[in-house]
């Protein structure tokens, strides 16, 4: 059994293997990538039935280096509280998939979108399987882990602000939902919040950045002097 069809306003949560061409060099480890990629998300998702025989309230579709999330169940009409409760426990899972992965050294990206979603099985036979998705949720979440303007950063996971519910993220919210507290905002982005998933209290988010940026800006130094060297050398030049 597949995806049950849904439609409606929810969100959706695109997540994609970071540095996919690098590993598609080696063969072998391509296909342990794929494996614990694709692995990693159903044990998660089914993990959310364990005790219950109703349809997950979070369901995916993996193809190749990219996983597709959803919350089914359709947010129009629901208040802000259930709202946040969704949102809270779609960034669980995003967290848990992101943590098993990096434990297999293996860097996932996230955008999240909250809007319209419209997907259904279709009909199949031997050799083709249907699934249409679409929707703004959809197209946003996509677009954003795309940008060229903004890209995206290994590891990173980030909430597109637009479409999202009104006071949705608070500092109320902060206190009332766990990965709330982890959601911070960017100075030089103001279309995103940026979701901390790697820390486990948000004194740790500031420390994390501080490293992250100081590790940039070292490998861009030595990106450098290997290109001078280069130059250099093969130019008969000191």
């Amino acid at each position: 059994m597949g995806i049950i069809n849904f439609e409606g306003e929810t969100y959706v949560a695109f997540v994609d293997i970071y540095g996919f061409k690098h590993f598609m060099r080696d063969k072998d480890r391509i296909d342990e990538v794929v494996y614990e990629f694709y692995d990693c998300g159903y044990t998660i998702l089914k993990s959310q039935n364990l005790d219950t025989n109703e349809p997950s309230p979070i369901q995916g579709i993996f193809v190749s280096d990219c996983g597709i999330l959803f919350v089914s169940r359709d947010h129009q009409n629901l208040s802000l509280m259930e709202k946040c409760h969704s949102l809270n426990h779609l960034l669980n899972v995003v967290k848990d998939m992101n943590i098993h992965m990096i434990e297999h050294d293996v860097i996932l990206t996230t955008s999240i979108a909250y809007g319209s979603l419209s997907c259904s099985e279709k009909a199949e036979f031997r050799g083709i399987s249907k699934n249409p998705f679409y929707g703004d949720a959809y197209l946003n979440a996509f677009m954003d882990n795309e940008d060229p303007q903004v890209k995206i950063k290994p590891g990173e996971c980030r909430i597109v602000k637009k479409n999202l519910p009104n006071d949705l993220i608070t500092e109320e919210s902060k206190l009332n939902w766990d990965n709330f507290a982890l959601l911070r905002k960017k100075r030089n982005d103001g279309l995103r919040v940026y979701f901390y998933w790697m820390v486990n209290e948000k004194s740790k988010i500031t420390e994390f950045n501080k490293v992250y940026s100081k590790f940039e800006a070292e490998r861009y130094k030595k990106m450098a002097e290997l290109i001078k060297d280069f130059t250099f050398r093969n130019n008969n030049k000191k």
